[in-house]
């Protein structure tokens, strides 16, 4: 078995995940027309209440009347937001396969069935954990829009509880010219919904290219996983790079709402000659503190291009207890993301990292003599000693 991923591929898989970062913008974008058709549904309902809501009985019937009004608006977007996905899933298999037939000797990669990729992407949980953990599209767009909705109830709820006019209830919706509308609740509506979108689109992409694999497995023998390497990549994410896992089995982007990672094929040990130059973009630092973008040999890992960083990046990115840790805790890149996340691929608490690595901990001068945890504040020394359970 191939122990990574010809770099060819992960190149590839970076370029194009440049290029899906720009369709989930664009597909984010497109929710702004029926953001404001329920701003305005639901303002012109408040209004016709008069000056306040009289009664609990008008408010039933108020927040009856307001959820007909946002779940039209959400079914539409959300059918809308679906044929987009069946466009991105379809358009990814494509260019998976192009990428396998292009980059193998003789080799014509299969392109399974339209209806089957999108399937595979409707039907196949999405990796996400936490809430969402489990579900299926349909469900988690579902979930979504019933989320989207308790938060606009409840804030008409609470106004009504707080004695307030229905102006005011309004512009706790819309929120205030002055604040560009950024401080009504539609506009924590406007970010979930950016998450989400960028979610789904990430499900889809990633889906598709699975059942690419799938299908040629004679020449594709596990995935790896690549994220992004820059200060903005998560935990979860920053140890899950370059680890590889069987084809159809394990986690795969996305893991976390807004998930920026992706996949790459695991060939066969005869295309090692792939693997030859090919590089990958890194966004770091200097000793300065400016951003200093570089390219970076396309095997490299996320911790092992963080060793790599100045010490004040590194504290930017881990903290810096777990900075200290990285640095003089004797670890490998490997290590030090295998001690990061538990078997959910979740991240884990220091308390159970000192379970799971003490002499590291030590090494690196992080435990006192009791064997406590130093807690290391923001001006570089120890604040305080936490007891390890």
């Amino acid at each position: 078995m191939a122990e990574e991923s010809p770099e060819i591929f992960v190149n590839d898989a970076v370029r194009r995940q440049v290029l899906l970062e720009g369709v989930k913008a664009n597909e984010a974008a497109k929710f702004a027309k029926y953001l404001k058709q329920i701003e305005r549904g639901i303002r012109g309902r408040l209004l016709d209440e008069g000056l306040t809501i009289r009664n609990r009985t008008r408010l039933k019937k108020l927040l009856a009347d307001v959820r007909v009004i946002e779940k039209e608006v959400f079914a539409a977007w959300i059918e809308e937001l679906t044929g987009e996905l069946d466009e991105v899933a379809l358009t990814s298999a494509e260019l998976e396969a192009s990428v396998l037939s292009r980059a193998l000797p003789a080799f014509e990669a299969v392109l399974p069935a339209s209806q089957q990729i999108l399937t595979a992407y409707s039907q196949n949980a999405l990796s996400v954990r936490g809430k969402a953990q489990g579900l299926t599209l349909e469900p988690f767009l579902k979930q979504y829009t019933e989320d989207q909705i308790a938060l606009i109830e409840g804030a008409i709820s609470q106004g009504f509880s707080e004695s307030q006019t229905t102006q005011e209830i309004v512009k706790a919706v819309r929120g205030t010219k002055p604040n560009n509308f950024k401080d009504g609740t539609l506009s924590t509506v406007n970010r979930n919904t950016t998450a989400m979108v960028r979610t789904a689109v990430q499900n889809a992409a990633s889906q598709a290219k699975e059942e690419i694999w799938k299908a040629n497995d004679d020449v594709v023998e596990s995935v790896e996983w690549v994220s992004t390497l820059d200060g903005s990549t998560t935990s979860q994410c920053r140890s899950l790079d370059g680890q590889t896992f069987k084809v159809n089995e394990g986690p795969r982007p996305p893991i976390h709402y807004g998930c920026r990672s992706t996949t790459a094929p695991v060939l066969d040990p005869e295309f090692d000659f792939l693997k030859e130059g090919a590089k990958r973009p890194a966004q770091g630092e200097d000793k300065e503190g400016d951003i200093d973008i570089k390219q970076v040999n396309a095997s490299t890992s996320y911790y092992s291009w963080l060793k790599t960083q100045p010490a004040q990046f590194q504290k930017k990115i881990l903290g810096n207890t777990k900075a200290k840790l990285f640095s003089s805790g004797g670890l490998t890149a490997e290590q030090f993301a295998r001690l990061q996340l538990n078997t959910n691929f979740q991240p884990i608490t220091l308390a159970e990292m000192v379970s799971e690595a003490g002499e590291a901990f030590e090494q690196a001068n992080l435990l006192d003599e009791n064997g406590n945890l130093k807690i290391i504040g923001a001006t570089g020394k120890t604040l305080r000693i936490e007891q390890v359970q």
